[in-house]
């Protein structure tokens, strides 16, 4: 197994093209609504670090989904 560190930008980027991943963004209109939404809505939502461990969901927002 390669280390992550050892690998060249080169080969991260054609790793990510085969896997359907992409660091830009598609269609800028479309994100610019959604992101205006979202903040319009208040919706946050989790980061990476919070999906693999919830335990650092941060109080305050753990509390405004009790509800839901």
């Amino acid at each position: 197994m390669t280390d992550a560190s050892s690998i060249s930008d080169a080969e991260a980027s054609k790793a990510h093209r085969s896997l359907g991943l992409t660091a830009e963004v598609a269609d800028t209109d479309a994100y610019a609504n959604t992101v205006e939404r979202f903040r319009a809505r208040r919706i946050a939502l989790p980061t990476f670090a919070e999906l693999r461990d919830p335990s650092t969901i941060p109080a305050a927002r753990l509390a405004a989904l009790a509800g839901v």
